[in-house]
């Protein structure tokens, strides 16, 4: 910490002092001995500079330029001190706290010690002027600076000193209760940690100790909302002594960044982000607020992090968040890697994730599972029990959710042909959309999902994603018992529509939908023709064409 301020300081006013002459006599002292007693007792028990300052009984002069000097010096050199004790012990609150107030403590002993000594002075120069007859207007203006000082130093304390105190006691002694509690788990066979929660005195001690425990673990997890710098930066000191890997699957925000860009590889998840600010402290000074920056700056400098980004970073508002995109991460050097969530161990959810947290939170990402909890509970509680043990295994977010989604998609494959005419007609519709932007982006693509089923559904495009969401939720809403179609108007209908989509795209393309062999060079083909399949359905009337839809929806 550095104090700027908190000398008591005056204008440099001259004062002048004349010789006062004694009006005593050596003739007249007293000769009473108890009145000699009386003398002798009065005498002060001390007679250094620091006792004869506060006592007053230095001149003026002395005590205002002299001792004014020396205390100022005292003080500018308290913050020294007190940030060369510091600086030996690391980031602990506690120490923080003991040696601020310490420093605090000296400042206002040293100032008060100051100004009662001119002060007192001061008022003996009054006396002694008063009784020549004359005034004393430099007493007066010492007296003015003294005060001044007295309303400086009170501000001070105030504005600086009291909150950082309050501050650094929540630490030490209420355990940072504005920052969420921290939590580590050691995952994939003792090779990944994870850390989540805030960052705050004691995680990375716990750090340490957990991975002296578990010498195998190469990947840091990190899912924090941010903390305090001071204990973000050891975590970055160990992970770069240890050359780790860090990896954010979820969210990495405020002081966790600088914990992050101390991985040797930085990998991040592409859907997860990256948040940056500039630091804070109650009751920091502007000019302490540009060294903690200047620290945050040298640490991203340090592992090549594009200047103009760490500018653009540190200088977003501390109320505020930046959170950049993805590419320009990786064009700044803050991240090394994107992963597809397929090379490290699922995270994000806490260390410790409650069945019921779990539940609740695919549900909120995934509407259509509380629907599915609706209609079919043990579904819905056997798809939640295994995702849980997977991620408890640390098996990859990939491997769950794709494990996940094709237990869901044979769930509503199963229901789809259950539903209503309308969710029927719009599902068809969307398989158009769905393959029509496949076959655009990669016809190779197109066929896997067209002829097989096979795709990760975050190639489509956040709409195609949405609406398929949505209608997920309108077939468990709807599925029910329905009346068939006599099987002669079934093959009329199909009839129908075969022929237009002959007529359309050629009758070898049109096989092709039908369960002929495809080459790759006719996949773009193939996916023409199902377009065109699916087309022709729907410009039936529409309890027709829902009929059509489910006999091609039903299970095989």
């Amino acid at each position: 910490m550095h104090i700027k301020e908190g000398g008591i300081t005056s204008p440099r006013i001259e004062p002048r002092f004349e010789q006062l002459e004694s009006s005593l006599k050596p003739q007249i002292a007293p000769a009473d001995a108890s009145w000699k007693r009386a003398t002798l007792t009065r005498q002060p028990r001390f007679n250094n500079v620091v006792a004869r300052n506060w006592r007053g009984e230095l001149p003026l002069w002395v005590s205002y330029w002299v001792i004014g000097f020396i205390g100022n010096l005292l003080i500018g050199i308290i913050p020294v001190a007190v940030d060369g004790t510091l600086s030996g012990h690391g980031y602990d609150p506690r120490i923080l706290l003991i040696t601020l107030a310490g420093g605090w403590l000296a400042i206002a002993a040293v100032s008060v010690w100051q100004g009662v000594g001119v002060w007192r002075s001061a008022d003996a120069r009054i006396i002694a002027r008063k009784d020549l007859g004359r005034a004393a207007p430099w007493a007066i203006l010492a007296k003015l600076a003294v005060f001044v000082g007295l309303v400086r130093l009170i501000a001070l304390a105030v504005n600086i000193g009291a909150p950082q105190m309050t501050e650094l006691s929540r630490m030490a002694f209420f355990d940072d209760p504005d920052i969420s509690p921290y939590a580590l788990r050691i995952m994939r066979n003792g090779t990944e940690l994870e850390i989540s929660g805030g960052f705050k005195f004691g995680l990375n001690e716990d750090l340490v100790r957990l991975l002296r425990a578990a010498p195998k673990v190469r990947i840091v997890h990190l899912d924090s909302t941010g903390g305090r710098i001071g204990e973000a930066v050891t975590v970055y000191n160990t992970i770069q002594e240890r050359k780790l890997i860090t990896y954010v699957s979820h969210q990495c925000m405020s002081a966790c960044t600088v914990a992050f860009v101390g991985g040797q590889q930085r990998w991040l998840y592409s859907r997860a982000q990256l948040g940056f600010h500039a630091p804070t402290f109650p009751g920091i000074s502007a000019g302490e607020l540009a060294d903690a920056t200047e620290e945050q700056r040298e640490i991203f400098s340090a592992v090549g992090i594009d200047r103009s980004f760490v500018d653009k970073a540190l200088s977003t508002p501390n109320n505020s968040i930046w959170l950049p995109p993805e590419d320009e991460l990786l064009r700044s050097r803050v991240i090394t890697n994107v992963s597809d969530g397929s090379n490290f161990a699922a995270s994000g959810f806490g260390a410790n994730l409650p069945r019921d947290t779990l539940a609740a939170q695919l549900k909120k990402s995934l509407a259509a599972l509380s629907d599915l909890e609706r209609v079919a509970p043990d579904e819905f509680n056997s798809l939640v029990d295994d995702f849980l043990e997977g991620y408890q295994k640390g098996q990859t977010e990939a491997h769950l959710l794709a494990q996940g989604r094709q237990r869901f998609l044979r769930i509503i494959s199963t229901n789809l042909p259950l539903a209503d005419d309308p969710t029927l007609i719009d599902f068809g519709k969307l398989m158009i959309d769905q393959y029509t932007f496949l076959n655009q982006r990669d016809p190779s693509l197109c066929y896997q999902y067209a002829a097989k089923g096979e795709l990760d559904p975050f190639l489509l495009s956040p709409t195609l994603r949405e609406r398929e969401a949505a209608l997920d939720q309108r077939v468990l809403q709807t599925a029910a018992k329905r009346p068939t179609i006599p099987a002669q108007i079934l093959q009329s209908l199909w009839g129908k529509v075969i022929s237009a989509v002959t007529l359309r795209v050629g009758r070898d393309n049109a096989h092709m939908i039908l369960g002929t062999k495809v080459s790759p060079a006719q996949y773009g083909s193939y996916c023409e023709a199902t377009i065109a399949f699916y087309q022709e359905i729907i410009r039936l009337r529409e309890p027709e064409a829902a009929e059509l839809m489910r006999q091609v929806l039903a299970p095989k």
